[in-house]
C-alpha cells in the first residue's frame, strides 16, 4: 500500500510542469493595485506590505518571508524600477558581508526560514497614474538567486 501511494504521489508531481509561480496580490482597492509574483524558478516567497493607499504615508510596514535554499555569508541586492515601460531606478547595494552582518538573516544556512519585517519611511512625490514594475533580485556570494520577485503596481 506505502508503494502505491508513494506512486501515485509520485505520478501527481510528474503531471504537469509549472512555468511560473501564480500572482499573489498585495492589496487592492478602487483605485490601487499591488501585485507581486516569485521570478526564482524554483521557489516562491511570501511578501506584504501595508497600509495598502493610494495616499502614502510617511511610514509603510514591509515584510518578506522565505525558506533559504542557499547560505547568506554574503548577500547582493538589486533593485530595478520602471514606469509605464520606462527605467527610473537600478540600485544595487551590498547587504550582508561576512565581516558585517548588519541584517538578522546575515549568516542564515540552507534551510532556515527568514522572516523580516521593517518599517520603511517612505519619501516619494505625490503618485502618477499608470503602471510601475519594480524587480528586487537578491544574490550570494556565489551569485545564485536567494530571492526574487517582481511587483507591478497599477494607479487607476
Amino acid at each position: 500500500m506505502k508503494t502505491f501511494a508513494i506512486g501515485l504521489f509520485v505520478c501527481y508531481l510528474c503531471l504537469g510542469e509549472m512555468k511560473e509561480w501564480p500572482k499573489h496580490t498585495i492589496c487592492k482597492l478602487n483605485d490601487i493595485e499591488a501585485t507581486y509574483q516569485s521570478c526564482d524558478p524554483l521557489q516562491d516567497i511570501g511578501l506584504s506590505i501595508n497600509p495598502c493607499t493610494i495616499n502614502l504615508h510617511e511610514h509603510m510596514n514591509i515584510t518578506i518571508a522565505v525558506v533559504l535554499r542557499h547560505d547568506i555569508n554574503f548577500l547582493f541586492f538589486r533593485l530595478i524600477a520602471s514606469y509605464n515601460g520606462q527605467k527610473l531606478l537600478t540600485q544595487e547595494v551590498i547587504v550582508c558581508e561576512r565581516t558585517l552582518q548588519a541584517y538578522s538573516f546575515c549568516g542564515k544556512r540552507k534551510g532556515d526560514f527568514v522572516f523580516y519585517h521593517h518599517r520603511l519611511r517612505v519619501e516619494v512625490p505625490p503618485i502618477l497614474k499608470g503602471h510601475f514594475n519594480v524587480s528586487l533580485m537578491m544574490f550570494n556570494e556565489d551569485n545564485i538567486i536567494v530571492a526574487c520577485a517582481d511587483l507591478a503596481l497599477n494607479i487607476l
